[in-house]
């Protein structure tokens, strides 16, 4: 049985959409291509459509009707990223100090770009003050 090489960029490919689907079930916000070094990042939130022919991967969404063509050859890498783990408030996957710096910036109406709202409301109460501070500061110190 002859076997017929597959090119690896092809294999990872079909690998990115065989895990679309369950990946879509956990809290995926964004899928980001790395085309020829820089960062093409495609929220999930803009409802994309990722389709594949001559070999280049077309994308659009509900933010633009015109595609995104991308080269198959010209894609280094892509990765899945979800939302942050409750108390993350900065996005950085860690839960330490600088996520308490993140919410005392947030409550005195300075956020920084990488805040994160959600993981930020600790208690769930649907506002981000010192009681989630307070939660923070309790996790730390069961660490």
């Amino acid at each position: 049985m002859k076997r017929k090489k597959v090119p690896i960029r092809k294999l990872l490919l079909s690998a990115l959409f065989a895990l679309a689907l369950p990946v879509q079930a956990a809290d995926v916000r964004t899928v980001t291509f790395m085309v020829n070094g820089k960062p093409l990042v495609i929220p999930l939130d803009q409802n994309p459509v990722i389709t594949y022919s001559n070999d280049a991967l077309h994308i659009t969404t509900n933010e633009s009707s015109t595609p995104i063509d991308v080269p198959v050859s010209e894609i280094t890498a892509f990765e899945f990223k979800g939302a942050p783990s409750k108390a993350d408030a900065n996005a950085d996957n860690a839960v330490n100090a600088a996520d308490i710096v993140e919410l005392v910036n947030a409550i005195m109406g300075t956020p920084s770009d990488r805040f994160e709202q959600a993981a930020a409301d600790v208690n769930g109460d649907g506002v981000v003050n010192t009681a989630d501070i307070v939660e923070i500061v309790n996790m730390l110190i069961k660490q």
